[in-house]
């Protein structure tokens, strides 16, 4: 019993993490706009170690400010450490934001923009199949 509630929690969860960023995700795709953003702020988080001596690092933040298609200034946050995209403060970066939402910002490439939905859609499926495959 206690199995199948933390089972579906943790999809529940996941599908909420999956609608918000699939939205996301599709207003970045069809209502973004390209712009140059220029990074003002690495944020580096503290370091945690664990009983055993292994240390969890969290991934950096970024912070960008950019100028949007009526010229007013906007400043955003990537809470994520880009996999290979690590810019240093005064470097230039090409984002995709929502113009309706001037805070979220994606760097411009599909990869970036469609990442979290894939990996999430991916967890809802294999749990699915699992699910399936159980009950056989």
């Amino acid at each position: 019993m206690k199995n199948t509630v933390t089972l579906l929690v943790s999809t529940l969860v996941m599908l909420a993490l999956f609608c918000v960023t699939l939205k996301n995700s599709c207003s970045a795709t069809f209502q973004g706009v390209p712009a140059m953003a220029v990074c003002t702020e690495v944020v580096q988080p503290s370091r945690h170690k664990r009983s055993r001596g292994f240390s969890l690092t969290r991934w950096n933040t970024y912070r960008f400010r950019y100028t949007d298609q009526d010229g007013a200034t906007q400043i955003a946050t990537a809470g994520y450490g880009a996999f290979w995209v690590r810019p240093k403060e005064g470097d230039s970066v090409p984002i995709i934001y929502v113009k309706g939402s001037p805070s979220l910002i994606y760097y411009d490439s599909v990869f970036h923009v469609w990442m979290f939905p894939a990996i999430l859609g991916g967890l809802l499926v294999a749990i699915g199949a699992r699910q399936v495959i159980k009950r056989r």
